[in-house]
């Protein structure tokens, strides 16, 4: 018997234990590798971060009929939107029924030339009343004839 097959038989033990530790250690070190890639796949993709914003941050934009023009998860919370328009054609006020109860308002944004403040109140157990007031200025394009633009309304559910 050779020096190199006496070392193996004399210490076969410690060579499997020694062995042993370093394929768990590889594994997991493969493992953390492997797990910290999908997470940086995941992060980084479109559809996942889409997916992601529309639950923890979903909203909806509509028109001054009450019409969803874009979707971003909210909705799925929204059942019905109420636009109401003064004699003059100023904002009364906004009318959002939810389909579920939700705790806080939606925060609603206005998306035009005028100014408008709200105040929100709950009239009904999925309904949610914005009083608007208006902060009007005008702009005005070419000879002294104001034009006014047809504004959006942005609502954020609030959970």
């Amino acid at each position: 018997m050779n020096k190199i097959e006496r070392f193996f038989s004399d210490y076969k033990n410690t060579i499997t234990v020694i062995s042993g530790i370093l394929i768990v250690v590889g594994f997991f070190i493969g493992a953390d590798n492997y797990i910290s890639d999908k997470i940086d796949e995941k992060i980084t993709d479109e559809s996942y971060i889409n997916k992601l914003a529309q639950v923890l941050r979903p909203f909806a934009i509509f028109d001054k009929k009450g019409t969803i023009q874009y979707d971003h998860g909210g909705e799925r919370y929204i059942e019905k939107i109420n636009v109401n328009i003064k004699k003059d054609g100023d904002f009364d006020s906004i009318v959002i029924t939810t389909k579920e109860f939700l705790q806080n308002p939606p925060i609603l944004i206005y998306i035009g030339y005028d100014n408008y403040a709200y105040s929100s109140e709950r009239i009904d157990t999925y309904k949610w009343k914005f009083k608007l007031s208006s902060l009007d200025f005008l702009i005005f394009s070419g000879k002294d004839k104001s034009e006014k633009i047809d504004p959006v309304f942005i609502v954020e559910i609030t959970k």
